[in-house]
């Protein structure tokens, strides 16, 4: 049985993304090493969401992301959390430097 293809776009843009596959009881999500933060959240908040619906097992070994600052690595659900208020709290930080 060949798998069932959709392409994830964005709402407010006419942009792809990522892909959902569904075959035989998996479901894999690809989407790009480059996207930009809101692109990610959108990513993550689709896996969340499907994982929730089919009470299923999220593998993201091979989601790696980037590393939290005491060099744990960050996937697309594993360390999240910590990722995001890291990445928000850089930016803030980049704000004040450059209004000093």
């Amino acid at each position: 049985m060949s798998p069932t293809h959709y392409r994830i776009y964005l709402s407010i843009a006419d942009k792809a993304i990522g892909d959902l596959y569904l075959s035989e009881g998996k479901m894999t999500v690809q989407y790009s090493g480059e996207l930009a933060l809101s692109e990610y959240i959108t990513i993550h908040e689709i896996i969340n969401h499907l994982q929730k619906i089919v009470n299923g097992e999220i593998d993201d070994s091979n989601s790696f992301l980037g590393y939290l600052p005491d060099g744990e690595s960050v996937y697309i659900t594993k360390n999240w959390d910590k990722w995001v208020n890291y990445i928000y709290s850089s930016m803030k930080n980049c704000k004040n430097d450059a209004s000093i």
